[in-house]
């Protein structure tokens, strides 16, 4: 399953943060394929043959970002595919057993109804319900009725859903907050008790959060890993 990372001018200098987590954290790296979609190229080197840069425009135009991407989308045969966030370094190692099943939850959707599968503890933080559960943990879905549908967080996406809400004139957060994907019988999927990974939020829409040193869900405190701090810290300043 490819991996896509879409970004900006803006941010795809912390991009590198993300790159640089992935080998340490993310099981069987070399054997994925990471594309990193965005308009200028980045100014940093790929230290690994699997990553590879795709141009989606001329103009780098936040109102375009769901178009740009749909229109990318539609070139390629991928059923699924795994979105991570540009400017969202990884914080501890993915839990490689539970992506697994998920991956293979996804590749075994025959009927395709599956739109998203939430990697992070997203949708267990809101109302869902069990569909499944091992004893260590349950596989949980939204309801129709649920906000956040389309969330832009790391998830693995059905590329007929997202294209089918990708529109004109939408930027990422119009993208995430739209009413369109509610009642329309896709399921969205996530896990409750473990889930697959947790990450440093390095870039917010109004600039650099002040606790952007600490994981999202479980808290990891950045400083924990000098060496890894410092590598972060120095992309972010540049």
């Amino acid at each position: 399953m490819k991996i896509f990372i879409p970004t900006s001018n803006k941010t795809i200098y912390l991009v590198e943060a993300l790159l640089t987590s992935l080998p340490k954290y993310w099981p069987e790296y070399n054997d994925y394929q990471i594309i990193i979609l965005g308009y200028d190229a980045p100014k940093f080197k790929f230290s690994y043959e699997n990553i590879s840069f795709e141009k989606l425009n001329d103009v780098d135009d936040v109102n375009n970002w769901a178009i740009d991407l749909k229109r990318y989308f539609e070139t390629i045969d991928d059923d699924y595919f795994i979105f991570m966030n540009d400017d969202c370094p990884l914080s501890r190692d993915v839990n490689a057993d539970l992506l697994n099943i998920l991956i293979e939850t996804a590749s075994l959707n025959k009927d395709g109804n599956i739109g998203r599968i939430c990697l992070t503890k997203d949708v267990s933080n809101r109302p869902h319900t069990i569909i499944a559960d091992t004893g260590t943990f349950q596989i949980i879905e939204a309801p129709q009725s649920a906000e956040y549908r389309t969330s832009t967080q790391f998830s693995i996406w059905n590329r007929k859903y997202f294209m089918k809400h990708a529109k004109e004139n939408m930027t990422p957060w119009q993208f995430e907050l739209q009413s369109n994907p509610r009642n329309d019988g896709y399921r969205i999927l996530g896990t409750n008790g473990t889930y697959c990974l947790d990450f440093y939020h390095l870039h917010r829409k109004y600039g650099t959060p002040t606790d952007w040193n600490l994981s999202c869900y479980e808290r990891k405190d950045l400083a924990s890993n000098p060496e890894e701090y410092k590598l972060i810290q120095k992309i972010m300043n540049q």
